[in-house]
């Protein structure tokens, strides 16, 4: 094992005693991976509390997605305003062009099958949908479809960065792919790591005021100094 490798390892042990999130049961019901994707999408520049709001919004105004791409990306964007969601325009356009598509290349608005193909087979559907990029495919892959892909965020993105996994230049699509070439090759230890990273991000490594006084990886964090 590698100082990186066995470093990584700390880290996520480290975490997962810290915030205790786990990976679900597999017997449980995991979310629809169409829902995910649409949810996924409101997400982008939100907090989770808009975006819960602009989705419950859709929902209730869409009863079936067929109902929102027969409705036109006018009428989606009307309901992500009157939620108060910003990025209406682009987000609406967005959600409709990935209906059309879907619909156009299966016969139906479902994203099920994608639980009977590979992890390489269903990332490559999610990306070529309309604005669909790493990020946004990793979530639907790994919390509606169980498959071991590591979606990176912007706190995900500014742990690894802070921690020198990557370097400071490095996109967020690298340091996905640094991650699902070093964390171990399972799902459920990808998803773990992931909630519990994202927890500590919106935490304690905070982009403008990081709390490293009190954080968990401090010994191990080379940017720790710059904040004590």
């Amino acid at each position: 094992m590698t100082e990186t490798e066995f470093k990584l390892l700390t880290v996520a042990r480290l975490l997962r005693e810290r915030y205790g999130r786990h990976a679900p049961p597999l017997e449980t019901q995991p979310d629809d991976p169409l829902d995910e994707l649409i949810h996924t999408i409101l997400s982008q520049q939100n907090v989770g509390v808009v975006t819960q709001r602009l989705f419950d919004a859709i929902k209730q105004n869409f009863p079936t997605w067929r109902l929102a791409l027969e409705a036109g990306s006018e009428q989606i964007q009307r309901v992500l305003e009157g939620a108060g969601g910003g990025l209406a325009a682009v987000k609406s356009r967005s959600i409709h062009r990935c209906l059309t598509q879907i619909l156009e290349l299966r016969g139906e608005l479902s994203l099920e099958f994608l639980r009977g193909v590979s992890l390489t087979a269903a990332r490559a559907f999610l990306e070529d949908l309309p604005g669909v990029g790493p990020k946004t495919s990793g979530c639907v892959l790994m919390f509606s479809l169980r498959l071991p892909a590591m979606p990176v965020d912007t706190h995900i993105h500014r742990i690894a960065k802070r921690l020198e996994f990557v370097a400071v230049t490095a996109s967020a699509p690298q340091t996905q792919t640094w991650f699902e070439a070093q964390l171990p090759q399972t799902w459920a230890a990808r998803y773990e790591f992931h909630v519990n990273a994202f927890q500590h991000g919106r935490e304690t490594c905070k982009s403008q005021r990081p709390l490293c006084a009190s954080c968990v990886l401090q010994t191990l964090c080379p940017s720790a100094v710059d904040w004590l």
